[in-house]
């Protein structure tokens, strides 16, 4: 059974470009471009499925494909949860099937056949929404200090032999407690 993530619907940004400044002490607005670059350079580092975190920082919608028979309890990542908004199968005809709400349940990060799954239930598909309606503290502060590193080493991060750290020192501390395990 294989499994695709496609993005539906985006966060609105987790830090503003206002606030970015400010921790730069940068008055003037002649880098807003570079600041909002590794704004989005630095949130992309972290969140959703490729990220460094394994979870959804601000509230997005996910398209979640499975290929394969449907068994068991379907665990839903990138967390934390807010919805499962829509679950969809395809029936032995060949038809595309929404499931009415009362015949799953959402338990934790999995959602649970009411019994069983139809018959013949095959390729399935959940839209779903996750994220943080208010992302944590440390996670705006990593955000941040990746943002104030790479504004202030970009001297040396482009010397053709510059050896600068990809991420700053004391980051992975940060960010520790909100790291999705793998599991796979």
């Amino acid at each position: 059974m294989s499994r695709s993530l496609i993005l539906v619907d985006g966060p609105e940004p987790i830090v503003p470009l206002d606030l970015a400044k400010d921790y730069l002490h940068v008055a003037h607005d002649d880098d807003n471009s570079i600041i909002q670059h590794l704004i989005d350079a630095a949130t992309q580092k972290l969140d959703g499925p490729d990220g460094l975190l394994g979870r959804s920082l601000g509230e997005q919608t996910w398209r979640m494909e499975i290929d394969g028979p449907l068994c068991g309890a379907i665990r839903i990542p990138l967390p934390p949860l807010i919805s499962v908004d829509t679950v969809q199968y395809i029936a032995v005809g060949g038809s595309g099937v929404v499931m009415d709400p009362s015949t799953y349940r959402v338990v934790g990060d999995r959602v649970v056949p009411v019994g069983d799954w139809p018959y013949g239930a095959h390729s399935a598909e959940v839209i779903f929404t996750a994220g943080y309606a208010e992302t944590p503290a440390p996670i705006i502060q990593a955000i941040l200090t990746m943002v104030f590193y790479w504004y202030e080493n970009r001297p040396a991060a482009a010397a053709p032999t510059g050896a600068v750290q990809e991420v700053p020192f004391g980051l992975d501390d940060v960010i520790a407690a909100y790291r999705v395990p793998y599991v796979g």
